[in-house]
């Protein structure tokens, strides 16, 4: 998926087929890319707090934007310092969204269980590193 739009309808899509008991993890999350990503991504977010699916969120800085979300319903936010170029969010059990927020923004969304399972188990290693 190309540009902003591609971005947004691969989270959408990713989105759908998630359920209540499932939960979005995302690795690698920065302030440090186009404003309009991140007024995305906050724009975005009371979708997924209206159905109650918890997000878990890996920031590589402490910033207003870390805090921004750590302050939503259903979203906990910890801090692993180093900026990476590339976020990946794993969505319920069968979808991994690979992001790249450098020009031109592209994204690759993955529908496959076993590459889930492999970055949600990536995830929970590097959160247990994380601070609040």
């Amino acid at each position: 998926y190309l540009g902003l739009r591609g971005l947004k309808t691969a989270v959408n899509e990713a989105f759908e087929s998630i359920d209540k008991n499932d939960e979005i993890l995302a690795m690698g999350v920065t302030k440090f890319k186009d404003n309009k990503i991140n007024e995305f991504w906050k724009g975005w977010s009371p979708k997924r707090v209206k159905k109650k699916i918890v997000a878990k969120h890996i920031f590589s800085e402490k910033s207003d934007y870390f805090h921004a979300f750590k302050n939503m319903k259903y979203t906990q936010a910890r801090v692993l310092k180093g900026v990476t170029p590339v976020t990946v969010d794993v969505f319920g059990k069968d979808k991994v969204l690979i992001l790249n927020y450098k020009e031109p923004i592209s994204c690759v969304l993955i529908h496959d269980k076993n590459t889930a399972i492999s970055f949600r188990q990536f995830f929970y290693q590097l959160w247990k590193l994380a601070k609040n």
